[in-house]
């Protein structure tokens, strides 16, 4: 299976939140892990969505992890931001 960039970011912004554990800005998620800023919002939502992270509005507003990062699987990142889990296109209906 190839992974798309938008995969290779969840994992990447993740492993981030995990290692601060602490409310973590868009701009610092952009600045550290090299990911545009515009495309942040539309990562974090379906992380969001599947219960790995969780988000606050606001100026000291940002994102965290939803739960113990030893809780929280590589498939589990995966399957969230991920169209298909077949391991080659033949495999697709």
């Amino acid at each position: 299976m190839q992974l798309t960039s938008t995969t290779d970011y969840a994992i990447r912004i993740v492993c981030y939140l995990a290692a601060q554990r602490q409310m973590i800005s868009t701009s610092e998620l952009s600045q550290e892990l090299s990911v545009p800023s515009s495309y942040i919002p539309k990562i974090t939502k379906k992380l969001k969505q599947a219960g790995i992270i969780k988000a606050c509005k606001g100026t000291n507003g940002g994102y965290m992890l939803a739960k113990q990062p030893e809780n929280i699987s590589l498939m589990e990142i995966i399957s969230c931001v991920e169209e298909t889990m077949a391991i080659n296109r033949c495999l697709e209906d």
